[in-house]
């Protein structure tokens, strides 16, 4: 079977992106299957992307927006390359106003169709379409993130911050407002329990009116998402992003880290009981949060065990086997 997997949407949402990663990763488990094949359709509006090595890529730049792409561009090479099934995602084809569509042609000298198998973001994860079914592919973490040896720990605690207990938060894209309340919440904690842990915080280049801030020699920044830094951690503070499926709380869990979460907004449904959960703007919600961990192990370990358990059973090669069994592969 040849498939074509539209790299647009993935390419928009950024290489950081969960979902990015998550299809391109059981893409890879899933070209060892014998006798599957995939072009990758892209536009060079968007790079970073971590396909396949030797794979066939075909590259297409449009500067028109997704109507040109999804009524044009992606038929097209669809029907040139004679493929057997096309992938991409369900909210870019609604977006251009196909949404709905169940075989993808275009143009009327179009007279054959071609399967559409498309991917959508709902509270259970990731769900993909074909020929009017709905199959949700369970997520899973990243098979890198690991929990680690004592020694391990202590080297990168070293590496990172000078050897002490941090807690640590990606803030990749997050707005100042919630950057500065994170720094508020850290600064009562400090005040409160007078311990030296450190605050490590993930894509964060600069920081405004850091220079000013009285616990400024406990702040480390790294400007890119390092390997360890979750492993490392004595607790993470995780803000679940708009659009993302959820795989960072996944690979907190797998690294056996606690994790505190910032709801997204008030009254957030279906928490799972492996986080402690503060609401948004809670600024001493947080600091109470980070203040429970330190002083209480018993909560700390738990969360730990109840964590590991979610994340039991889960991999890459599972969700791939269960996209494949969608695709009929």
């Amino acid at each position: 079977m040849l498939i074509l997997l539209d790299c647009r949407p993935l390419q928009k949402a950024g290489a950081s992106s969960e979902t990015s990663w998550f299809i391109i990763t059981c893409v890879k488990e899933l070209t060892a299957r014998r006798g599957v094949e995939w072009v990758f359709l892209l536009d060079t509006a968007g790079e970073g992307l971590d396909l396949p090595a030797d794979s066939r890529q075909l590259v297409r730049k449009t500067l028109l927006g997704d109507m040109l792409w999804y009524r044009w561009i992606l038929p097209r090479m669809a029907k040139q390359e004679k493929v057997d099934m096309v992938m991409t995602g369900d909210g870019r084809l609604k977006t251009s106003g196909a949404g709905g569509l169940k075989t993808l042609g275009a143009g009327r000298d179009w007279t054959s169709k071609i399967p559409l198998c498309t991917w959508s973001l709902s509270e259970a994860g990731l769900i993909f379409s074909l020929d009017g079914k709905e199959i949700g592919a369970p997520l899973a973490p990243d098979e890198e993130v690991r929990p680690l040896a004592m020694a391990e720990r202590e080297k990168l605690k070293e590496e990172t911050a000078e050897g002490r207990e941090y807690f640590f938060a990606d803030v990749t894209g997050m707005g100042a407002s919630k950057v500065m309340n994170l720094l508020k919440a850290f600064s009562l904690f400090k005040k409160r329990q007078l311990s030296n842990m450190k605050l490590v915080l993930a894509g964060a280049g600069t920081i405004d009116k850091l220079d000013s801030y009285k616990y400024r020699e406990d702040v480390c920044l790294c400007p890119m998402s390092t390997n360890g830094l979750i492993e490392a951690a004595y607790a993470v503070i995780h803000t679940p992003r708009q659009n993302e499926p959820g795989i960072a709380l996944l690979n907190a869990w797998r690294a056996k880290a606690p994790v505190i979460t910032v709801a997204n907004g008030p009254g957030e449904a279906k928490v799972p009981e492996a986080v402690l959960q503060v609401q948004p703007d809670d600024v001493g919600g947080l600091a109470e949060a980070m203040k429970s961990l330190y002083k209480n192990e018993g909560i700390r370990n738990e969360l730990i065990e109840r964590g590991g358990a979610r994340v039991a059973g889960l991999s890459v090669r599972g969700s791939a086997e269960a996209i494949g069994a969608i695709l009929g592969i």
